[in-house]
């Protein structure tokens, strides 16, 4: 069972490298895309899983909408922490970088 959520886990990593390339502009759409990405792929997987093992009962809306809130939050939260980091020291963290929507 461990393997299964590693895999999910290294999927969820990838999935948004597919079409959001890396860079210095903070555009909200792709990185909404992408964070939406790894969300789908890790959930999937897991559901994926449980339709095998059992358990499928947990991923009830309410459930997922939980762990996607918990998600977006801390999200949001380490997005706001970068930003902060980059301006405050921008040595360590490169140049600060523009945000737009697209």
């Amino acid at each position: 069972m461990h393997s299964i959520i590693k895999a999910a886990l290294l999927a969820s990593c990838f999935a948004p490298l597919g079409g959001f390339g890396q860079t210095r502009n903070f555009a909200a759409v792709p990185i909404l895309l992408a964070f939406a990405a790894a969300f789908v792929a890790y959930e999937a997987l897991l559901l994926e899983f449980s339709s095998v093992a059992g358990g499928t009962d947990t991923f009830a809306a309410a459930i997922v909408g939980s762990i996607l809130l918990n998600d977006g939050l801390r999200f949001a939260g380490l997005s706001a922490l970068h930003v902060a980091l980059t301006c405050a020291v921008p040595g360590w963290f490169g140049p600060t970088p523009t945000a737009r929507l697209a």
